[in-house]
């Protein structure tokens, strides 16, 4: 699931999730984290100076297993993006608590994309947005972008009513460039 890091980064970052469904961020102690991933308040501490330091750090962990994902094919083709959603869809627990409770995710999800679209090997991206919306290119990002987070969280919103495969066309069609 998560290689990158250790099964008690894990185990905590799937804890909080799961508190995330029956409580409030601020109502969640260390020890709430900690009973609910059958890890000691210590072990936490050995990790994290604090709870809102976790929490920061969770999001984050999620995001360079996206990351991970997609630096296998930078173009951000069908099959990638197919790719990164069925990772997205086997930890739906976990990111549809994210998405319905962390602060500022839309926020943190828009300059995700942002930075990964702009960093990207799409070919001739500048030009190809200027020419497919027909509008100045930051403008352009912009719409490129929005338009990708909406699927996302609409389909994330939407209890992940469509299979990896269709989200991943959804955006490829409908940011043609």
């Amino acid at each position: 699931m998560f290689e990158k890091y250790t099964d008690i980064n894990l185990k905590f970052v799937e804890a909080i999730s799961r508190l995330l469904c029956f409580k409030n961020f601020k109502k969640i102690t260390v020890s709430d984290l900690a009973r609910e991933a059958n890890l000691s308040r210590r072990t936490f501490y050995n990790y994290y100076s604090s709870k809102n330091e976790f929490y920061n750090t969770a999001i984050y962990i999620l995001l360079d297993e996206i990351t991970k994902i997609l630096n296998s094919d930078p173009t951000l083709g069908c099959e990638i993006l197919t790719e990164m959603f069925t990772f997205i869809y086997k930890n739906k627990n976990i990111f549809f608590s994210f998405v319905i409770n962390y602060p500022n995710i839309k926020r943190i999800i828009k300059e995700y994309i942002e930075v990964t679209v702009v960093y990207s090997a799409i070919p001739n991206l500048r030009e190809r947005l200027e020419i497919s919306y027909k509008i100045p290119y930051d403008y352009a990002l912009e719409l490129y972008i929005l338009t990708i987070e909406s699927i996302i969280l609409k389909w994330i919103e939407n209890n992940f009513d469509q299979t990896p495969e269709r989200i991943a066309s959804f955006i490829v069609i409908s940011t043609k460039i």
